[in-house]
């Protein structure tokens, strides 16, 4: 009678042995691991005296209805090769660059005129007389200083050679007379015009660490055809495969800066009232935080007054910048 009594409880000890162990067992199937979301830094970085040159593309077509209905167009293809370096380490986060524009190929066709213009051919003569190419050919050959935010943003420009330029414009004996001139001068050398050219970032990157499919909003600064124009974008981080971010935007509201402007064929200053648009964004950068792609497609409208004549213009452009090489300086 011991012995079946010790044999009974025996086996209720092995079978509570087993009912616990096979309880852990689906205790632990029913454990649900939430896969752990990693965030990134992205941020562009300058190493110091290691200079980036990019390829600039403007390709635009640009149609215009005046008051009476008459309808004329034409379209630009527009190339910069420009550099940029950080001749020294960032200083409470405020970065230093020195920014070039170093040559340009340029075409206009408005089915009369056909333009072709390569700076870097010595028999290439520059069509000063077309405004739509002398807007672009003051830039060429400048160099000057962008200060970045924290934010990645320019936010201050300084250049001796075009304090000089406008020193000489300013010149009371020698100094540049014609009002459209001086106007073309003064605007075509302007830090927001300018840094459109250089800044490759653009205040795209998020100012926090971020995670796959995460968005966020910024606000751009785009020039197009010479009118400046603020687009709120919405971005989206859309994949890391460990060597490069992609990030794409969509522009959720893109409106024009009112003010002065001057446009092909039209030679006199005008007044721009309003305008909107639309823009597609796709930014490539490196782990290493260098951009090696950036494109900005456009689509454009806007109002402008030549004295009481009211005008409207559309300008579709592709822009893209595009790394050419690293090197050190």
């Amino acid at each position: 009678m011991k012995l079946l009594k010790v044999f009974l409880v025996f086996q209720l000890i092995c079978f509570s042995f087993v009912f616990s162990q096979s309880d852990a067992v689906r205790g632990g199937e029913k454990k649900d691991k939430t896969p752990e979301i990693i965030k990134y830094k992205i941020a562009p970085n300058y190493v110091v005296n290691l200079s980036h040159k990019y390829i600039f593309r403007d390709s635009s077509i640009v149609t215009r209805v005046l008051s009476d209905n008459t309808t004329t167009s034409y379209k630009r293809n527009l190339q910069f090769y420009t550099t940029l370096r950080a001749p020294s380490a960032p200083k409470d986060q405020i970065v230093n660059l020195i920014c070039g524009i170093d040559s340009m190929l340029y075409e206009y066709n408005d089915g009369v005129v056909n333009i072709k213009y390569d700076s870097q051919n010595d028999e290439s003569i520059p069509p000063f007389k077309y405004f739509d190419f002398q807007k672009y050919f003051i830039s060429l050959g400048k160099e000057f200083d962008l200060t970045i935010s924290p934010y990645n943003e320019p936010v201050t420009m300084k250049s001796d050679q075009i304090e000089s330029v406008f020193f000489k414009m300013n010149d009371e004996l020698g100094g540049m007379k014609d009002t459209l001139s001086r106007f073309t001068w003064e605007r075509v050398l302007a830090m927001e015009n300018l840094q459109f050219f250089v800044d490759v970032n653009k205040g795209i990157t998020p100012d926090n660490k971020t995670s796959i499919d995460s968005t966020w909003i910024d606000v751009i600064h785009l020039v197009i055809d010479g009118v400046n124009f603020k687009d709120s974008v919405q971005f989206k981080l859309v994949s890391y495969n460990t060597r490069e971010f992609l990030i794409n935007g969509k522009s959720l509201s893109m409106k024009a800066i009112p003010g002065k402007s001057r446009f092909q064929g039209i030679n006199r200053i005008v007044d721009v009232t309003e305008g909107s648009g639309s823009a597609d964004y796709k930014l490539t950068m490196t782990n290493r935080g260098v951009v090696s792609l950036l494109e900005i497609n456009t689509d454009a409208n806007f109002k402008a007054l030549v004295g009481k004549d009211e005008f409207k213009q559309n300008v579709k452009s592709k822009f893209s910048w595009k790394l050419d090489k690293l090197y050190k300086w």
